[in-house]
């Protein structure tokens, strides 16, 4: 179910409570394959998409090797509500962070399961962009997620500040509020319309409710926890598009907490790869002013949708324009850009390392870069724009 007007996330499914289902596309023909899994944690703010959107399950990255599995979860008042009256039951006393809990079990059904795809439950890759990057990071620090993964994704997020406990239940109370209701019993008789109709009316969308009390699930914001080296430690890519990184500053949360993310778990001694998106198709460049790669731009080339103008997620994007432009122009640099991330990413999630090495030294690809893994006094980064190199910046990336 959508806490969101109207219908802007086109997952093509009824909506529904009786959400918590994932989907699995392997290029295996056998179950002795042990291929590597890229889990897919969507984006839409916590509230919105689906794991069910079209865009998301398809078959080119498979194709580059790995088994991907896409998951849906608990959204918005149902995934990130506090109250009283939750905690009350829960035996851990404390509420919230129930979306959270919903992909600590798919990646454990993933850990039970996934070896009849053709997938290696030892190698499993968590991956997400914008809100799903919000997802990934969460699974980085909870306790609960410890070991279930082996390598984690993030695109364009990565930071989020916990609410207390006791302000996220007084949130709660003004939910149920607006609902009508005075006991959970009396919430939990409401149709899901209800739900999501007080949701929207509170102006909620984002449902800010991390209890820093939930030291079970959540213990703190990615920034302090990566900062104090008690995350699950994993190789990490952090990638943002250059359209949503004025530059390093304090005030931006999405760009100093990638860096923050990357060199709290090189303090730990785990290698983590940089990255700044800037493809944009020909005929949005050539807008007055140009369009630069604006947030979730990313996306159609990660699936490898580039090529699919009527691609809901290209649909959305072109709307976004303005000017208007029309569908994307794509061309062979669009297809370029998106088989290098493909292919990086799907080797990051086979082996850790996103470079595919022909001879042990030189990288296989004849539109591509040797990558290195970011260091403070490098500060490099992969830069895909009609192709990819390696620029140096990264912690101070800025728009032309």
């Amino acid at each position: 179910m959508q806490f969101a007007p109207g219908s802007y996330f086109p997952i093509g499914d009824p909506e529904s409570e009786d959400c918590l289902y994932l989907n699995v596309m392997t290029p295996a023909r056998h179950t002795n394959k042990k291929l590597p899994v890229m889990v897919w944690f969507h984006g839409g703010g916590m509230w919105g998409s689906a794991g069910n959107q079209i865009d998301w399950n398809r078959h080119r990255l498979p194709q580059h090797g790995v088994v991907l599995v896409t998951v849906n979860m608990r959204l918005g008042a149902l995934g990130l509500l506090a109250h009283p009256e939750l905690t009350a039951e829960s035996s851990y006393a404390i509420s919230g962070n129930y979306m959270f809990l919903d992909q600590i079990a798919a990646l454990e059904w993933v850990q039970r399961n996934i070896a009849a795809f053709g997938g290696n439950p030892d190698n499993v890759t968590i991956f997400g962009q914008s809100g799903g990057g919000t997802k990934v990071a969460a699974m980085l620090v909870s306790p609960f997620a410890e070991g279930l993964f082996h390598r984690a994704i993030i695109q364009s997020s990565g930071g989020f500040i916990p609410t207390p406990l006791d302000d996220a239940e007084k949130t709660g109370e003004d939910y149920f509020a607006e609902l009508g209701v005075s006991t959970l019993a009396e919430a939990r008789a409401l149709p899901w319309q209800d739900l999501v109709d007080a949701f929207v009316a509170m102006g909620r969308r984002f449902a800010p409710t991390y209890p820093t009390d939930d030291d079970v699930i959540i213990p703190g914001s990615p920034v302090d926890i990566f900062g104090s080296g008690k995350q699950n430690a994993v190789p990490l890519i952090v990638q943002a598009c250059l359209g949503e990184l004025p530059g390093r500053d304090p005030s931006n949360p999405m760009n100093s907490s990638l860096i923050q993310l990357i060199e709290g778990n090189r303090n730990v001694g785990v290698k983590g790869y940089a990255a700044i998106f800037d493809q944009v198709p020909a005929n949005w460049l050539e807008a007055d002013p140009p369009i630069v790669s604006f947030h979730a731009m990313d996306l159609a080339y990660t699936f490898g949708i580039y090529d699919e103008p009527l691609a809901s997620i290209w649909v959305q994007m072109t709307g976004r324009t303005n000017p208007p432009q029309g569908p994307p122009a794509l061309a062979e640099g669009d297809k370029i850009v998106s088989e290098d991330m493909m292919t990086r990413f799907a080797q990051f999630a086979k082996t850790g390392n996103p470079n595919v090495y022909r001879k042990g030294k030189h990288c296989k690809s004849k539109h591509s870069v040797c990558w290195p893994a970011w260091t403070p006094s490098e500060d490099q980064y992969i830069y895909w724009n009609e192709g990819s190199q390696i620029l140096t910046g990264f912690s101070e990336v800025h728009l032309p």
